[in-house]
């Protein structure tokens, strides 16, 4: 892509510089210090929203115990708060396509301290975003997103698995991890769980890099 010659291209001529500080760093996108102040987030979470959850003997929120999500669980990696969200803005809305890898071993690094288990699912897939912001961007970040953690993990990514509505034998009783950026409600991530669930998926998993600490 367009962006990532250019990348390549500033990393020659211009000095490198942290997303949030701008204090000159040798690699990646932000320095040791911003990444310190990224807010991961740790269980006990929700499993349908990733809200912290203080009661014993339960696995969701007072607030998720009233809704059925199509999806099995969902693991958001970190709070959407500075510094991490200048970096998804950049990434999202200013056609840094590039980070997408550096925010995908983010989220693979933290998903491993908390033991996730990538090996148990048979593919990788992302959020869709509608065609006229895809093509506006020039890419949907969701899908870049899962595209670098499909290297990560070692599994394959399909691009084109919500809508295998006709060919639905290939999800039967598959494991499928869905991505998107930010978790801003169920919505999306619910929507598309019940398509791959109406294909035959037998597991979704909703990973998301960051949850907004607004919603519920």
């Amino acid at each position: 892509m367009l962006t990532s010659y250019l990348k390549t291209a500033a990393d020659i001529f211009l000095p490198r510089l942290c997303f949030s500080c701008e204090t000159k760093i040798t690699g990646g996108s932000l320095c040791p210090d911003c990444r310190e102040r990224i807010q991961f987030l740790y269980p006990p979470l929700c499993r349908f929203c990733s809200l912290p959850i203080y009661a014993e003997n339960t696995t969701c929120c007072p607030a998720c115990q009233q809704k059925t999500p199509y999806y099995n669980r969902l693991i958001s990696v970190a709070a959407d708060q500075d510094p991490l969200n200048v970096l998804i803005r950049q990434f999202s809305d200013n056609h840094c396509d590039w980070l997408a890898k550096d925010l995908a071993l983010l989220m693979a690094g933290h998903l491993r301290e908390t033991e996730f288990m990538p090996w148990i699912y048979n593919f990788i897939t992302a959020v869709p975003t509608p065609p006229a912001q895809t093509k506006e961007r020039g890419y949907n970040p969701a899908a870049l997103l899962a595209k670098e953690l499909a290297k990560v993990f070692k599994i394959p990514y399909l691009d084109d698995i919500i809508y295998a509505g006709n060919s639905s034998a290939r999800l039967d009783e598959l494991g499928i991890i869905l991505v998107d950026t930010v978790f801003f409600g169920a919505g999306p991530i619910n929507e598309n769980a019940l398509k791959l669930k109406t294909c035959g998926a037998k597991r979704v998993t909703a990973l998301t890099l960051a949850r907004s600490m607004r919603q519920g």
